[in-house]
């Protein structure tokens, strides 16, 4: 899993989704913190459905994962910005996107 980048701790991130049109899209969203304990959730975005929504790393958290898997056959693109600080990708296939928290 090749990291992405870093966001800062305390402040919100938006993470915006876009949903191929032919086919759902999930994504999980994995926080690991200092103790190497996990929260997950899980999400599925309707073929074509597009939407965005805040997450917080709180201080304790030390990674946030992303897990996406767009449709076969189909794409996702999936945007994280905190700020200024921006990362966009267009997924084809089965993606994990790092990002440290400091």
């Amino acid at each position: 899993m090749p990291l992405k980048g870093a966001f800062a701790k305390g402040s919100p991130i938006t993470i915006l989704v876009a949903s191929s049109p032919f086919a759902p899209t999930g994504l999980t969203i994995i926080k690991i913190n200092q103790r190497g304990g996990m929260n997950a959730r899980s999400l599925t975005f309707a073929p074509g459905q597009s939407a965005d929504f805040t997450e917080l790393l709180g201080q304790r958290i030390v990674r946030m994962i992303l897990l996406v898997t767009p449709p076969v056959g189909g794409a996702a693109n999936v945007a994280v910005v905190q700020g200024t600080t921006q990362y966009a990708d267009q997924l084809t296939g089965d993606a994990e996107l790092v990002f440290d928290a400091v």
